[in-house]
């Protein structure tokens, strides 16, 4: 490969909040910086979904604990009711929230996992779409 090959500017086919895809090379945005990969080096790209359900089972199972003692029993205070009211609502969310989980872009480069991009729930149109583009460009 000549110098000149080197020095020419590469061609942009992809770019958004994730990172930028070129002719030549992936450039991945995490929080902390940018990670630039060489595209003739990745092996592999998916799109995985992470949940935690041990943590949602268990937050599910006390929150309907929590509401179960509102009507078991009946000389309940106002305020034990609403404390209990509370704390099944921040369970009932933590539950579902961890039962749902979130995407992560996780991308092999030399048979290695590179660290995983992290996608929020309002970014995964984005994220499919940034894998998309990477596989098509690595085949």
């Amino acid at each position: 490969m000549s110098n000149t090959a080197i020095n020419e500017p590469h061609q942009t086919s992809f770019a958004n909040y994730f990172g930028t895809i070129t002719d030549r090379k992936i450039s991945l945005n995490y929080k902390s910086g940018v990670e630039v990969i060489s595209i003739n080096q990745v092996t592999s790209v998916s799109f995985q979904r992470k949940r935690n359900l041990f943590l949602a089972i268990t937050s599910l199972t006390v929150a309907f604990v929590f509401l179960a003692l509102i009507f078991i029993q009946n000389n309940n205070s106002t305020a034990e009711v609403i404390i209990y009211l509370l704390l099944f609502v921040l369970l009932l969310l933590s539950g579902i929230a961890n039962w749902l989980g979130h995407h992560i872009i996780l991308i092999s480069v030399a048979g290695q996992n590179r660290k995983p991009l992290r996608v929020e729930m309002s970014k995964t149109k984005e994220g499919l779409l940034f894998v998309k583009t990477i596989q098509k460009s690595i085949l």
